[in-house]
């Protein structure tokens, strides 16, 4: 049995996002029935990681933001309105790695609102948080202009 699943399982939950004045992005998140012994975060430009150790590969566009114990990310060094792929990695008592989600965030040029993904409430379930699409919905403009 895996330490995170479906169905009542043990699961990540409270995705947020959000972009600190120095220009950092902060990921916070927590977990429902149970803790990872390590988290990984990815990050990339193309798209999500497959893998935990993607960062490893030459060429395969992934940048290791952190590996840590305690759940949370911080990333110093986006690009200011680049758009990014982290991808979560949670690794289990067994050693098992399991991709938790995968938030898509536009990086404002001057960051100063965050953005959730809440699991638990109903919100997007799919793992994807486009923060950009989040603020346009959410001060009224449909989310498509």
């Amino acid at each position: 049995m895996h330490l995170f699943g479906e169905d009542g399982r043990p699961r990540l939950v409270h995705l947020k996002t959000r972009g600190e004045p120095a220009g950092a992005v902060v990921i916070t998140w927590d977990v429902r029935h149970a803790r990872a012994l390590r988290w990984r975060v990815l990050r990339s430009e193309d798209g999500p990681a497959a893998g935990p150790f993607d960062d490893t590969v030459v060429g395969g566009g992934q940048t290791l933001v952190s590996d840590q114990e305690t759940p949370g990310s911080r990333d110093d060094h986006p690009e200011p309105g680049a758009t990014y792929f982290y991808t979560i990695f949670g690794e289990d008592e067994h050693g098992n790695w399991l991709l938790l989600a995968s938030p898509k965030v536009a990086v404002a040029e001057h960051p100063s609102r965050s953005a959730e993904d809440d699991f638990e409430s109903g919100a997007t379930r799919s793992g994807w948080l486009d923060a950009a699409w989040a603020l346009r919905a959410g001060s009224g403009a449909h989310p498509h202009d």
